[in-house]
């Protein structure tokens, strides 16, 4: 509880930190990856899917490799729930299994067919792309005010079987499918 509690405070200090100037930055995807593990902490997967044995909690990103490696210099020694966290780059639909987190950056486009893969598995979608999470995306980083946030499609994280922390939505701009 205490953890969660210190994630929580974390997120929220994140979230009144400027982004960087412009463009993707080495900085900006830091920051992201702080996102993504407390998304972990603060969302509850189905007991049959979360890390067993030794298992990672992992981290799948289709897209930049330098981002790839900028995520895993981030989350090398993070733990959720006492699992490591492993990023690893993905490419095409069947590299998903044992995902827990999809990560679709700006130059892995649409992906849809690694995004549709995930679909009805209680692997969280997180995109950067405009609209990603009125489409059907579960979480889309954006910024807004100057600021690094974050869209949730709570309805899409609902179906996939995802309980997200009611103090992670008070956090998040909330959205619905458009379709």
């Amino acid at each position: 509880m205490k953890l969660r509690l210190m994630g929580l405070a974390c997120l929220c200090l994140l979230l009144v930190s400027p982004p960087p100037a412009s463009g993707a930055s080495r900085d900006e995807y830091e920051l992201k990856a702080a996102f993504l593990l407390n998304f972990a902490r603060l969302i509850d997967w189905p007991e049959d899917f979360r890390p067993k044995g030794g298992a990672p909690w992992v981290v799948a990103v289709v897209g930049d490799l330098d981002v790839v490696e900028t995520l895993r210099k981030s989350l090398d020694e993070a733990r959720v729930d006492d699992a490591p966290v492993a990023v690893r780059a993905v490419s095409e639909a069947g590299e998903l299994i044992g995902t827990h987190i999809l990560f679709i950056t700006r130059a892995g486009g649409e992906s849809e067919d690694i995004a549709a893969a995930a679909a009805g598995r209680p692997v969280l979608t997180v995109g950067e792309a405009k609209d990603f999470a009125s489409r059907g995306g579960m979480v889309n980083f954006v910024n807004r005010d100057k600021k690094l946030r974050f869209e949730i499609n709570h309805e899409a994280a609902r179906a996939a079987g995802l309980k997200i922390s009611s103090r992670l939505l008070r956090l998040a701009l909330l959205v619905e499918d458009s379709g």
